[in-house]
């Protein structure tokens, strides 16, 4: 009597199986030891860069907050002379 994992069909799926496992171990095991560490790196490289454009665009618009509040108090002491001059 020929049992079924005698047959080459069950030992070609046996051996295809084992060496997915195989692999798929390996591939797991370098993306643990070398990838995360990698991704890690990259991902905090771009917090930082991420960061620094924060910081930029906000001294940017502190800049034009400063050059917009300056000019209204230059306009509001140009104006204010006038509007006294034509009351009286």
């Amino acid at each position: 009597m020929k049992y079924f994992w005698n047959g080459l069909q069950f030992r070609i799926s046996a051996l295809f199986i084992v060496f997915f496992l195989l692999i798929l171990s390996a591939i797991f095991g370098v993306l643990s030891t070398v990838g995360k560490p990698l991704l890690e790196k990259q991902a905090h490289e771009q917090v930082i860069l991420a960061g620094r454009n924060i910081v930029s665009e906000l001294g940017r618009r502190i800049a034009l907050a400063e050059s917009l509040a300056t000019a209204l108090a230059n306009l509001g002491n140009n104006f204010y002379p006038m509007m006294r001059s034509t009351k009286n």
